[in-house]
């Protein structure tokens, strides 16, 4: 799968939206299912609610889906995906990593959700990823 580059990078980009879709539903199972050790569900709630006192929801409408809010680094693996919020800021941001060998093992793109922050508030969250 990972050979064919244009499909491949099309499966990254859905696994990286899929943590958008996590965090605009609010459900804890959800929200479980993207937790990793490097960003877990005690970070995901902090995040949750630190972004709606400053948002009123998080977009996953076409826009908020746009080439634009995601980045992928095939040489590093590196994946960044965007919020596209209410009010354009897209100050807050998901990364991860692609794991190419475990991708072309399983036949899907294996994308491990490593943090999420707000670019305008360095450290806000650092106090929620202890749980």
């Amino acid at each position: 799968v990972t050979t064919r580059k244009k499909l491949f990078h099309r499966l990254v980009r859905n696994e990286a939206f899929g943590w958008v879709r996590a965090l605009a539903s609010g459900d804890e199972e959800a929200l479980e299912s993207i937790a990793t050790e490097a960003c877990p569900l005690a970070k995901l709630n902090a995040a949750r609610s630190a972004y709606l006192t400053r948002h009123e929801e998080v977009r996953i409408d076409a826009p908020a889906r746009g080439p634009s809010l995601f980045a992928y680094a095939d040489d590093l693996g590196r994946v960044e995906q965007t919020i596209l919020d209410p009010d354009g800021d897209q100050d807050w941001v998901f990364t991860g990593q692609v794991d190419a060998e475990a991708s072309r093992a399983s036949g899907r793109a294996v994308v491990t959700l490593t943090n999420i922050e707000c670019l305008g508030e360095p450290g806000l969250l650092d106090g929620g990823a202890d749980g």
